[in-house]
């Protein structure tokens, strides 16, 4: 007969945990955690198999985008993109889980694990403009930033009004401590250029989805 433990109700039913229905290679021990975890959380293994702790179920877990709402003019230069950020918030349009937080264009982690970090921005210009870029910048030490994915578009002048370009960068990022690991994001232009923003829709802007932990 397999083991059970059996665990009564007042009310007279009863709930077993039961012993597995085929003998075991050897015997097994399954040691609970010291805590009882918080709501969402789910019962798994540990890095040591059989030590279990309470953790994030798996799946996504967040996802957030954020996007610049006042257009942005570089000449012959660089901008770090620190104001004017808003989580987006048109209708259609959604997050999941806690959203990122941003101080001065520098954007915070909720949580550690392995993160999915894209950026997007267009720009116009009615003469030319031969180098421009977007950057991600990330820093794991909340001190100094290192470019970690960038793009780069080049624009011809258009006798007929203004020409355009589009860059598309993205990284994966490890958040080991969300007190030091953190992202910003950077525009280079070495001629005129107006970088485009919305309050509507997603123009520049970035993205931020949690893959799994770290």
């Amino acid at each position: 007969m397999t083991g059970k433990i059996k665990l009564p109700h007042a009310s007279g039913n009863s709930m077993s945990i039961a012993a597995p229905a085929t003998n075991p290679a050897s015997d097994l021990t399954l040691t609970l955690p010291a805590t009882i975890g918080t709501a969402g959380q789910v019962l798994k293994n540990s890095s040591t198999p059989g030590t279990l702790e309470f953790g994030a179920a798996g799946g996504i877990t967040v996802a957030d985008q954020w996007r610049r709402t006042s257009g942005l003019t570089t000449n012959n230069g660089e901008n770090f993109i620190t104001s004017d950020w808003e989580s987006v918030d048109s209708s259609g349009l959604g997050t999941l889980g806690t959203n990122m937080s941003e101080s001065g264009g520098i954007f915070s982690f909720p949580s550690t694990g392995i993160y999915f970090v894209s950026y997007q921005a267009y720009c116009e210009t009615s003469s030319d403009s031969t180098v421009n870029s977007i950057s991600i910048y990330i820093t794991d030490d909340n001190s100094s930033y290192s470019s970690r994915a960038s793009s780069l578009m080049s624009i011809e002048s258009d006798p007929s009004g203004y020409a355009y370009a589009n860059g598309h960068c993205e990284a994966m990022v490890d958040v080991t401590n969300i007190s030091n690991v953190k992202v910003k994001f950077r525009v280079y232009s070495n001629g005129y250029v107006d970088w485009n923003s919305s309050t509507a829709e997603n123009r520049l802007h970035t993205t931020f989805i949690r893959m799994g932990d770290t």
